[in-house]
């Protein structure tokens, strides 16, 4: 891949994102997903139930609450150091106490410290040297786009201190952060906007989140992200539906390019709101697809291609048994 030109411009997706509020809102589609059933299962189930669900590639990473919430009994982390495990730079950041006095969780730190390479037990921290470059810059593009909605929050709070003259309270912080948005969004804007004010390591969860992504898509491997905030969660919903669109409108795209000859094109309709919120009308086109659309997403995907998964399971406490709720890609 060619190197990239580090000129300033804005990126059309980007732009999308930044100036659409749309976009702060979740759609109905990626509420749905969060309907799956969870799973109620003691130590010794999880234990079992990593050793089955997931494959000897895997690549775990944790979120920092994950390794300092509640202990995981020794089957557990046998069966996950089975596999990977990948700590991001940020959460090494945040762990640095836990580092330096492990009060729990003590084979993952084993794991970590340790400089053997035992067969079947790989665990290491994160650094932007072990990627391609072109790996670096989509990182850091998708991890800015997640945080796009953490800004937001902390813009609207700003503005609403510009407007009362002193610091709103959080009632009055919560009752902005609600109007015309999604109930989702209360799970990321107020510690955004904490996190923001207090200047504390804010993108943590996107780098973590994008890190996995990375992990699964680039070396293909599948990776599963364990985390205790449902904020993750539903910022793993969010990266996974920008990727599905941004990947099948590369194809398309490419696939026009190759030959244009092939489609039907026809005029952007003008003067018509809805449209012009997010198209330039008088300088786009529309597409037909050229196949009919029960056949579009086979002709649309690769003739050879590889699945991988890549999943977010969230991790709670019900009494004395875990509960898991996954989502995946």
């Amino acid at each position: 891949m060619s190197r990239r030109n580090n000129q300033s411009r804005t990126n059309a997706t980007a732009k999308h994102y930044l100036d659409t509020p749309v976009t702060y809102r979740s759609s109905d589609r990626l509420t749905s997903w969060f309907t799956r059933a969870t799973k109620k299962l003691t130590q010794r189930e999880l234990a079992a139930y990593i050793g089955e669900a997931f494959k000897p590639n895997t690549i775990f990473l944790p979120d920092t609450c994950f390794v300092t919430g509640p202990r995981l009994s020794g089957a557990v982390w046998s069966e996950i150091l089975k596999r990977r495990v990948c700590v991001t730079q940020l959460v090494k950041r945040e762990l640095t106490g836990w580092l330096l006095d492990p009060h729990g969780h003590k084979q993952l730190w084993n794991a970590l410290m340790s400089r053997e390479k035992r067969p079947g037990y790989f665990a290491w921290f994160d650094n932007s040297q072990y990627w391609p470059e072109e790996h670096v810059f989509g990182i850091g593009y998708y991890v800015n786009l997640l945080a796009e909605r953490k800004r937001f929050a902390r813009k609207l709070a700003l503005g609403l201190r510009d407007e009362l003259g002193r610091e709103p309270t959080r009632r009055e912080l919560n009752r902005v952060f609600q109007k015309g948005r999604s109930p989702r969004d209360m799970l990321v804007f107020p510690p955004a906007e904490r996190e923001l004010r207090l200047g504390g390591n804010v993108f943590t969860d996107e780098e973590l989140i994008v890190t996995g992504c990375a992990l699964g898509l680039g070396r293909g491997n599948d990776a599963v992200i364990l985390t205790r905030d449902r904020g993750v969660f539903d910022q793993f919903a969010k990266v996974t539906s920008l990727l599905t669109w941004h990947y099948l409108s590369m194809r398309f795209s490419e696939a026009y390019a190759a030959n244009p000859g092939a489609f039907s094109v026809h005029s952007m309709p003008t003067e018509n709101p809805d449209i012009d919120t997010f198209f330039v009308s008088e300088n786009s086109m529309l597409v037909r697809k050229p196949v009919a659309l029960e056949d579009f997403v086979d002709w649309l995907l690769p003739q050879k291609r590889e699945i991988v998964r890549i999943q977010c399971v969230f991790v709670g406490r019900r009494g004395r048994r875990d509960v898991l709720r996954p989502l995946c890609l």
